[in-house]
């Protein structure tokens, strides 16, 4: 299939293809009307995903590893270090879900006031789950938390950060600041 798309498109650019025949060529007035691409596109409206097939690039396995939250929450030495990752990764997957700038993501507000809804919480939900192994229950997505206590609260129960660096009582932080799971 990708043989026969790639020598109708580089038919089209030599200037041999009918586009009222749907694939013949001038020179072939008896061209089978099998021959046309499917659902009726010409070769001219694909053209565009070939060439961005070829200019992509694929980033590589030890790339994506080396940025990935895993990766980051494992090098950190305190619960805020661990915070802050989780943290810079939720504004950046909030952006992507609502569809905004990052900049526009203040991380001392609760997510609400940005648009999530039930559907974005239960994404986010799994999102926890998933990419920070934190079992972030979506009233806590919903309520109101700021995005950055909703880092910390996920830092403290985090599967990927150090055991030694969370605190006892996950949901209560230590030095008598306010409960963050609030």
């Amino acid at each position: 299939m990708a043989g026969e798309i790639r020598s109708e498109v580089e038919r089209e650019r030599d200037g041999s293809v009918d586009e009222r025949s749907g694939g013949g060529t001038d020179s072939d007035p008896e061209a089978s009307p099998h021959s046309a691409p499917a659902f009726g596109f010409s070769p001219g409206a694909i053209c565009h995903l070939y060439q961005m097939e070829q200019k992509e690039d694929k980033p590589t396995t030890t790339r994506l590893q080396a940025d990935s939250v895993e990766s980051q929450l494992a090098e950190t030495k305190t619960l805020c270090e661990a915070a802050g990752v989780i943290t810079r990764s939720l504004v950046n997957r909030l952006a992507r879900a609502l569809a905004v700038p990052v900049e526009d993501i203040d991380v001392n507000m609760p997510p609400f006031t940005f648009g999530v809804d039930s559907l974005v919480a239960v994404e986010l939900m799994f999102w926890f789950s998933n990419e920070i192994r934190a079992d972030v229950p979506i009233v806590q997505i919903l309520g109101n938390s700021s995005v950055a206590k909703l880092g910390l609260y996920a830092a403290d129960i985090s599967g990927y950060v150090d055991e030694k660096l969370r605190s006892r009582y996950p949901g209560v932080v230590r030095d008598g600041e306010e409960n963050y799971g609030a």
